[in-house]
């Protein structure tokens, strides 16, 4: 169930998550003299350190430089535009020759571009730029392998800029540069998420729930029917996916409540058993399963049949209540009572903290003490993006806007 909510939270997490602007792009290259800036993750760390030698490679040899950018998002802003923008922003290659190129990848939209400097375009002609992507990249990019597909575009522009050589344009039909319509990327955009919404979270939570609906025909026990699709009691279902769990959700609360109402039978002798009400059912109960009715973790339905001694005594556990099971009594009466800081971090120093456990029902407690990691100066302030010592820079270079784009 854990990892149902961790799924669901992640998606709508990714939906959500902030979109970048030309100032709000983190300028590694200044902070740590890194050609790649992947302030998502996206990239496996070993696999830009060796798109960083390749890059410092071409900056040694014949003074190119080449920027890498990964970002989930840049909103509605065109990639061509937003690219452009960013190279002049960070003045990428050499300011006498121009001889830079941005490698701009845009996750949410599935598109890579290669923006080119004024100096750069006489030897990454736009219909190279877009080879290389389609042979190298775009390949990989489908089958979500983004490491291979950057390194290896990467690798190739590094080979171009290194031999100053031109490819031979490709043989087929002229290239046609990319025209981006606005409206055609909303819609992609939007048919893309709900494509996706369908297909990991529609049809299988849908599809689950059918087989677990189906899995209570082949059971004449009411409560084993309860137990097969309490799942679906949870609000979580309504609100992420209100079509058709809203539907659903109504569906399981009356199964629900027709289910733990619906008359029994002894399993021993076959008469009708009597529901004891939630004052006679308490003598049925041990104290702890009384405890656990009193703090709301678990409410207990007692049946009895003719015989007094013919009992059948049911849980139905709550959700969320922020009770767990107790280490000792085994109740579910088990709960936080506090987190303190008994000593705040500062930045020469770790902190500590204190947690208190205790259990309602046999008083058993428990105390622990954590300790808080002193406090560290974020990479920003502390380099100032004016050049430290592990810092490096850009050097002052511009583009008119030469390259292409390709969507995977």
């Amino acid at each position: 169930m854990r990892i149902i909510i961790i799924l669901l939270l992640a998606f709508v997490y990714s939906a959500i998550s902030a979109q970048y602007t030309i100032e709000t792009v983190p300028n590694i290259k200044l902070v740590n003299n890194s050609y790649i800036s992947d302030p998502d993750d996206y990239i496996k760390s070993d696999t830009e350190l060796k798109i960083d030698s390749l890059c410092k490679l071409v900056e040694d040899s014949v003074k190119a430089q080449i920027a890498v950018v990964v970002l989930n998002s840049i909103g509605n802003a065109i990639p061509n535009d937003f690219g452009t923008r960013l190279f002049n922003h960070w003045g990428i290659g050499n300011a006498s020759t121009d001889n830079g190129l941005l490698i701009l990848l845009v996750m949410d939209i599935r598109r890579v571009e290669f923006i080119t400097g004024d100096g750069t375009e006489g030897v990454m002609p736009d219909a190279l730029c877009y080879k290389i992507q389609q042979n190298k990249m775009v390949p990989s990019f489908k089958l979500g392998d983004y490491d291979s597909g950057l390194l290896d575009g990467v690798a190739a522009s590094a080979e171009v800029l290194l031999k100053n050589e031109i490819y031979s344009p490709p043989v087929v039909k002229p290239y046609k540069p990319y025209q981006y319509n606005d409206d055609i990327h909303h819609e992609s955009t939007f048919t893309i998420v709900l494509l996706f919404y369908s297909t990991f979270i529609i049809v299988p939570f849908t599809l689950l729930f059918l087989l677990l609906l189906f899995f209570t025909l082949f059971t004449r026990d009411y409560y084993r029917k309860y137990k097969c699709i309490k799942l679906f009691e949870l609000n979580i279902f309504r609100i992420l996916i209100p079509i058709p769990f809203l539907v659903v959700h109504i569906l399981v609360l009356r199964l629900i409540e027709y289910w733990r109402n619906a008359p029994r039978f002894s399993a021993k002798t076959g008469a009708l058993m009597k529901r004891m009400s939630e004052k006679e059912d308490d003598k049925y109960l041990k104290p702890g399963q009384i405890k656990e009715e009193l703090v709301k973790s678990i409410d207990y339905d007692v049946w009895v049949g003719q015989d007094e001694k013919d009992i059948v005594i049911l849980p139905y556990v709550k959700w969320f209540t922020g009770f767990s099971k107790c280490p000792k009594c085994k109740h579910k009466t088990y709960q936080l009572d506090y987190n303190k800081t008994t000593l705040s971090p500062t930045y020469s120093r770790s902190g500590r903290g204190e947690k208190k456990y205790s259990c309602k029902n046999c008083g058993h407690s428990v105390l622990r003490t954590y300790t808080i990691a002193k406090l560290t100066q974020s990479s920003t302030s502390s380099s100032s993006y004016s050049g430290g010592s592990s810092g490096g820079s850009w050097g002052g270079g511009s583009s008119s806007g030469g390259g292409a784009g390709s969507s995977w």
